[in-house]
């Protein structure tokens, strides 16, 4: 991954493996809770352990066959009667914006919430010719949202007169307003019909790869992360005179913040751990996939 801001994991595990092994030592190990506790009463607990770790042999993170993409039109600028930068009128005449929705869909053991989300999407892999490489112009959602995030409402994501992602709330409260504030007004008068609803959360974001081929996401926070979707979008520039199709790969990894990794029963047993097995599960168990579309705009 090119933007690996806070990557745990850098060489590659065998997930299924590593559980096995994890089960095979808990299965065959011997772990007791102290002297008040009866060895049935151990025995239960680490049949217990042992059903959650199965679950994650279960966690699964997939991708839509089809990306949804839109193509913005002009024309709704110009009957509009926003007030386009130059820069930007320049740009609308030389290249071709698209949205790109990249719906993230999170298959969690039930109680056992990812608590971390970290994406990449990549266009056009070994394309040679920068002059026809399409840039991501804006991004969903990034840093700056925050402030907005923080009401935790229900929303329209829309573009404003500057090709910005802007949230426009359905019903505005003087909470958020004061938290957004000059901004958010500019933006709750800027509509266009390239919009989508989305339920806002609490993340912590860390979004990268603006005016590059390359855009990456890191959602922080069980509100954000534990859902059965997660909604990611790009605004892609594309230069009007290329001709050829545009590809594009995804790679992510969830994590988990798991509470039982301080439970007696499962120290006792953590203990038996290679170095290796250790760090795998310190660092959330990471869930990895990856997929690739082509001619996505088509």
């Amino acid at each position: 991954m090119k933007y690996k801001l806070s990557f745990t994991t850098q060489e590659l595990v065998n997930r299924i493996e590593l559980l096995e092994e994890a089960l095979e030592i808990i299965a065959y190990g011997d772990v007791r809770l102290g002297e008040k506790k009866s060895a049935e009463a151990a025995d239960e607990a680490k049949q217990q352990l042992l059903e959650k770790i199965k679950g994650l042999q279960q966690e699964q993170i997939r991708f839509s066959p089809k990306l949804d993409t839109r193509i913005i039109d002009p024309a709704e600028f110009q009957e509009s009667g926003k007030e386009i930068s130059r820069d930007l009128q320049a740009k609308m005449e030389e290249y071709d914006f698209h949205q790109v929705f990249m719906p993230v869909t999170l298959k969690s053991k039930v109680g056992w919430a990812f608590s971390r989300l970290e994406c990449e999407l990549r266009f056009c892999d070994g394309e040679i010719d920068n002059s026809q490489l399409p840039v991501v112009y804006d991004m969903f959602p990034k840093d700056d949202w925050v402030d907005v995030l923080k009401a935790g409402i229900d929303c329209t994501v829309t573009l404003d007169e500057q090709m910005q992602f802007s949230a426009i709330p359905e019903e505005p409260t003087e909470f958020v307003q004061s938290q957004a504030g000059a901004e958010f007004q500019t933006t709750i008068k800027s509509f266009l019909t390239t919009s989508f609803r989305y339920r806002l959360r609490r993340p912590k974001i860390k979004a990268r790869g603006k005016l590059d081929t390359v855009c990456f996401w890191q959602l922080d926070g069980k509100e954000c992360v534990d859902e059965e979707n997660v909604l990611l979008a790009v605004l892609l520039m594309v230069p009007k005179t290329r001709k050829r199709p545009i590809d594009v790969t995804v790679e992510a990894i969830a994590y988990h913040d798991f509470q039982f990794l301080t439970a007696d029963i499962f120290s006792g047993y953590f203990k038996e751990f290679d170095e290796k097995l250790k760090s795998f599960f310190q660092t959330g168990v990471p869930l990895r996939a990856e997929s690739s579309w082509q001619n996505v705009l088509s």
